[in-house]
C-alpha cells in the first residue's frame, strides 16, 4: 500500500510538471508506455498489451528494453491498480482525503490518523480487520 501511494503522488507531480512544460506523450512506443507509466496514465489495455512478450518485443529497441516493460506492466497491475481499487473500494467518495490520510501516515509514521479515518468511515476495527492478519487476533476460542 505504501508503495502505490507513493507512486500516485509521484505521477501526480509528474503529471502536472508535463502539463506545465508541454510535454507531450511521444511517439516513440517505449517511450509512449514510459511517460504513460511515470504520469500515471498507463491503461488496462497498456498492461494488458504489456504481458504479451510479441507487443514488448515490437515497441522496444532491445531485450533489455523490452524486460523494462514487461516490469513497468506488472508494477502497475500489482502495485498501482491495487492502490487505485483500495481507494475506490474504501475510500469511495472520500478516496482523495483517503489518499491524503495514507500519505500523511506513512510520511509521519503515525497511524492514528488513518485508524481513526477508516473506523468513523467503516467501525471498530477497520484498520485490523484491512491491514492485519487474523493472527493478529490470537486463536478462536471453542464458545
Amino acid at each position: 500500500m505504501m508503495e502505490g501511494a507513493s507512486d500516485r503522488e509521484a505521477r501526480t507531480i509528474a503529471r502536472a510538471a508535463a502539463q506545465q512544460y508541454g510535454i507531450v506523450e511521444p511517439a516513440t512506443p517505449v517511450y509512449r508506455y514510459a511517460f504513460r507509466d511515470i504520469t500515471g496514465r498507463l491503461t488496462v489495455v497498456d498492461t494488458d498489451d504489456l504481458a504479451r512478450a510479441e507487443v514488448r518485443a515490437a515497441a522496444a529497441p532491445s531485450a533489455a528494453a523490452a524486460e523494462f516493460l514487461r516490469a513497468m506492466g506488472g508494477f502497475e497491475r500489482a502495485i498501482d491498480a491495487r492502490y487505485e481499487r483500495f481507494l475506490a473500494e474504501v475510500g469511495r467518495d472520500e478516496a482523495e482525503d483517503l489518499h491524503t490520510t495514507v500519505l500523511t501516515s506513512m510520511i509521519t509514521g503515525v497511524l492514528t490518523p488513518l485508524c481513526a479515518w477508516l473506523r468513523q468511515r467503516r467501525g471498530p476495527k477497520a484498520f485490523e480487520s484491512l491491514f492485519l492478519s487474523p493472527a493478529y487476533f490470537g486463536p478462536v476460542r471453542p464458545a
